[in-house]
């Protein structure tokens, strides 16, 4: 078992675990084996679903293929504030990329954030909110995206993004009309975000939040 190739980054499906273990893997998007070898036996042991036996049975078969799993992180978070205001889901993206401290995150643009997402602007949205609620948050290095604008309503930027309006430099392009097409904007909506579009037009958004 000595051989077992962890390069290939192969699914935790073919370390043959109990599902219930699989799942609660999967909902923490752990779902290889060179994702699995970033977390210590403290995490393991935070996420939901696991269970003891689970987690048992989980690091005999890691220690099976020779596979090694720390008993703490391998990457500490120097502010205890961290792990209490992020999500282990958030945490665990962050340690996939190598930031480590909370002063790490502004050094990183929104891009990268969406880049770190798999191009899933929805989630890099939710990160970004939870970022942001924490005190802290990415920059876009260009146009910024729409749920970068705090005034920017949530409900619209939700179907906006549906439509694939992602930044402001879109949404200031587009005209009533376009508007009217985008799914679930009323008039009311979108009366709103035509007096937003006179107040935007004239704002420096580029770096500017």
């Amino acid at each position: 078992m000595s051989n077992y190739n962890l390069k290939n980054d192969l699914s935790i499906e073919e370390l043959a675990l109990p599902i219930r273990t699989v799942n609660a893997l999967n909902r923490a998007q752990i779902t290889t084996l060179q994702q699995l070898q970033m977390l210590s036996v403290q995490e393991l042991t935070q996420m939901r679903g696991i269970g003891e036996i689970g987690l048992q049975i989980l690091l005999s078969t890691c220690e099976k293929y020779s596979i090694h799993i720390p008993p703490t992180p391998k990457r500490s978070f120097p502010h205890a504030s961290f792990i209490k205001l992020l999500s282990h889901k958030t945490i665990i993206l962050f340690q996939k990329v190598n930031i480590s401290t909370l002063e790490d995150i502004p050094l990183h643009s929104t891009e990268e954030l969406v880049q770190w997402c798999e191009g899933n602007v929805f989630h890099a949205a939710k990160i970004y909110k939870e970022l942001k609620s924490a005190g802290i948050a990415t920059h876009s290095s260009g146009s910024p995206f729409l749920f970068e604008i705090s005034s920017f309503p949530a409900v619209s930027v939700s179907s906006l993004l549906w439509h694939g309006i992602y930044r402001i430099d879109q949404f200031l392009s587009m005209n009533e009309k376009e508007l009217y097409h985008v799914r679930n904007l009323g008039k009311k909506r979108i009366d709103q975000l035509l007096e937003l579009k006179k107040e935007y037009s004239t704002q420096p958004f580029i770096n500017s939040q």
